[in-house]
């Protein structure tokens, strides 16, 4: 017995308002979908603080060097540093971070702040210097971000 196949006369799908409401439709989707991807992009998240890590290592007599790793370039505006003498209280209270000293401890030890790149950005290479650490001072050094106030690095000297 041979098959026969029916071929239907009537060609028509979908009728035409739902076809155009269709292609209304994914024009709007597509169109939210690159709005949203060119935001994204042209207004990257800042917000959030880069990571950090910090390295002391004692450099020639009461000299310390305290090695600045990051993951991206943040203006040094964004942060603030501290450094406390854990044997006699605070030191330096939190202050912006900038390039040069950035104060003393009573013992005469100095946080010195070296921007390597010059750029007016954390990065990785730059370092913090204490000099003048005597005896069993122990300092600890706390870099802060501004955003929030939270402390993204911290590292014992001493």
């Amino acid at each position: 017995m041979k098959k026969s196949w029916v071929i239907r006369k009537d060609e028509t799908a979908v009728s035409p308002v739902i076809a155009t409401i269709l292609m209304v439709a994914i024009t709007v989707v597509l169109a939210a979908v690159l709005y949203v991807m060119v935001t994204g992009l042209l207004n990257p998240q800042t917000s959030q603080p880069p990571t950090l890590a910090l390295t002391a290592a004692p450099q020639s007599g009461s000299q310390w060097k305290v090695d600045v790793t990051v993951d991206r370039g943040v203006a040094l505006s964004s942060f603030q540093v501290s450094l406390t003498n854990e044997s006699g209280g605070s030191c330096i209270a939190a202050r912006d971070l900038a390039a040069g000293s950035l104060g003393t401890c009573g013992a005469g030890s100095t946080l010195t702040f070296v921007e390597v790149a010059g750029t007016g950005d954390l990065t990785t290479g730059d370092y913090f210097q204490l000099t003048n650490v005597v005896g069993s001072n122990t300092y600890t050094l706390r870099v802060i971000w501004k955003g929030t106030d939270a402390v993204i690095g911290t590292e014992i000297i001493g």
